[in-house]
């Protein structure tokens, strides 16, 4: 009646609802009532139609009276929750940004925890999939098709009598575990209406029976009698393709000699790289259900979710033995994890096997290791004559040479004896093994030769040269371990000069620490930064990896006691600062010899 603030607000009535206590409450024109029985009278607390419902909005589809009395609304507008005692009214809707808010602000039906129900609320929404609100902190999180929900449209929630969430979507009908957040998904294959659900069609009865209405009728089951099937189903191999075309048994590409089901391999040349593989579970209760779950062992990391799919295929393999294996389940999701499996064969081209690699290897070993020996042999004589006629600088230079000497030495030994045993292989295996050792032990060697040769070369002792190659040879070795390289170098480096002792040890210095940043700090991006003072030159090596805690012993321990003790012999400097998740960073810094004049770069 109009101006009778007891009457009733509106014509307009969106919701009528009963709670626990028997009172009746009224949604509608912006307000919520509560019904006096015996007078016939309401009281209303008005909202507005900004924050509430309207006349013209959609009434709320799921209500639900808590532990506390309050109420709860499930609405297009958001999930509110009214509390009578005090008649406050709050509304929970997706906040952008915020992890913690509701994944959409469209809600469809609510539902109490089976387990926790004082603590939990399971919240069913239209594109939001499920989502589950802490009533203590008023923090959400969502369960969607990410997580295994076949839709992210939850019409209806029902709890059965073991504590197990029934979803109502657009794609099937979901028996969910909320400890577990196992999903199985029942679809129209399995008896039901159809997959489509209607919003606001769900009902539980006193006895337990279920009901959800749909696009086709209504579903009506008791949810303790749905039991999935335990039947472990055989996966066989049924098919064999090459380059698309189906492989029979003795055909002309002479790769079968009986059934695919039966055989243990197959054989392949290089050529035949493009192949598929065809296989089946064998229950036949909803096959279109079955899944499965392929990997080839040899080229695959992991085994591939291929769903309902039961082809693989394969192209463009390297020559080797590989195992296909495959695994699959029934239509209630039951697996054979032993599954089924094929061992293929791809044999090289001649000039891939391991006689002629290792006949072409040894031979190029053999001469480029003669040849190098004999230049740098011819080499190392010269530079030690100039070291000779410069006395200052014999004694050390002879000993650095000699070191060197020593190594180089034992690595062309190393090569000899690696050559014999690979021609005594008893293995084609062993014969590469062989190889890629001696192959190493080259390319050690030359490395150490031009070490050699720049430690003991007076003309490059200038500052210019020194930041050079050592600039070189960090970007190099950081490029190769696939570490992103910066250089910081001043435009203008004076003449000052660094003696032979000065340039080895901090070469060496530099080199320990690039190591020390490719063995152990993950790091993505390393820095190399030049400061010339007066009187001494800074080189400092950073990184961005996962550097360690300066007070406990890193596991390049030695490498550390090594920086320090060659700065220390030079009279140079040694910084190390680090920390765990903040990266390395190395500092060197050695003395010059004076000159007068800058030399530009």
């Amino acid at each position: 009646r109009k101006g009778d603030s007891t009457s009733l607000r509106s014509e307009a009535v969106s919701r009528v609802f009963i709670d626990s206590s028997g009172t009746v409450w009224v949604i509608g024109g912006g307000a919520i009532g509560q019904l006096n029985k015996r007078s016939g009278t309401f009281h209303y607390k008005v909202f507005g139609d900004r924050l509430w419902f309207g006349a013209n909005d959609p009434p709320p589809v799921g209500v639900y009276q808590d532990h506390e009395k309050r109420i709860w609304f499930a609405s297009e507008k958001g999930l509110f929750r009214f509390s009578p005692s005090t008649e406050e009214l709050q509304r929970f809707i997706h906040e952008k940004g915020n992890k913690s808010s509701i994944n959409t602000s469209v809600t469809l039906s609510i539902c109490p925890d089976p387990h926790e129900p004082e603590r939990f609320l399971w919240i069913g929404t239209a594109g939001g999939g499920l989502n589950r609100l802490d009533i203590t902190t008023n923090q959400f999180s969502a369960f969607t098709e990410s997580d295994g929900l076949p839709n992210n449209v939850v019409y209806g929630i029902l709890s059965d009598r073991n504590g197990t969430l029934w979803l109502s979507t657009n794609k099937g009908l979901v028996r969910f575990d909320p400890r577990t957040k196992a999903v199985r998904t029942y679809l129209r294959e399995d008896g039901l209406q159809g997959n489509e659900y209607n919003a606001g069609a769900y009902f539980k009865s006193k006895e337990g029976i279920m009901y959800f209405g749909g696009i086709r009728g209504f579903d009506r089951f008791e949810p303790e009698t749905i039991k999935d099937s335990p039947f472990i189903p055989e996966i066989v191999i049924t098919g064999f393709s090459l380059f698309n075309r189906p492989v029979e048994i003795g055909d002309s590409t002479h790769i079968l000699q009986q059934a695919i089901s039966e055989t243990k391999g197959v054989r392949l040349t290089y050529e035949q790289n493009v192949f598929s593989i065809t296989f089946a579970a064998l229950d036949f209760a909803v096959p279109e259900k079955n899944r499965y779950m392929y990997k080839l062992e040899g080229f695959d990391p992991d085994f591939i979710p291929a769903g309902a799919n039961r082809t693989a295929t394969y192209t463009s393999l390297d020559p080797g033995t590989y195992v296909f294996r495959v695994k699959g389940s029934n239509s209630d999701g039951v697996w054979n994890e032993q599954g089924a499996s094929l061992e293929i064969v791809i044999l090289p081209p001649f000039w891939m096997t391991w006689w002629f690699r290792i006949s072409v290897g040894v031979i190029l070993l053999v001469i480029v290791g003669g040849t190098v020996r004999r230049m740098e042999s011819r080499r190392f004589r010269e530079r030690l004559r100039t070291m000779e006629q410069e006395a200052a600088l014999e004694q050390e230079r002879l000993r650095i040479s000699k070191d060197m000497h020593d190594d180089i030495g034992a690595r062309l030994t190393q090569i000899g004896l690696l050559s014999e045993l690979s021609k005594r292989a008893a293995s084609p295996r062993e014969a590469e093994e062989h190889m890629e050792r001696i192959s190493s032990a080259v390319r050690e060697t030359v490395d150490a030769f031009d070490e050699i040769v720049w430690a003991v070369n007076p003309q490059y002792d200038a500052l210019e040269g020194v930041v050079e190659y050592i600039s070189q040879y960090v970007a190099e070795y950081l490029g190769k371990a696939g570490i992103r390289c910066l250089l910081h170098i001043p435009e203008f480096l004076s003449s000052n000069t660094l003696s032979a002792q000065h340039r080895h040890n901090l070469f060496m210095a530099v080199k320990e620490s690039v190591n020390n940043i490719v063995k152990h700090s993950g790091a993505r991006t390393a820095a190399l930064t030049v400061i010339e003072q007066e009187a001494t030159v800074t080189f400092t090596i950073a990184d961005d990896g996962g550097g360690f805690a300066t007070g406990s012993i890193p596991p390049f321990s030695h490498g550390v006691s090594n920086l320090k003790k060659r700065m220390d012999d030079i009279g140079g400097v040694c910084e190390i600062s680090s920390a765990p998740g903040n990266g390395t960073m190395v500092k060197l810094t050695v003395g010059l010899n004076k000159a007068k004049t800058n030399t530009p770069r």
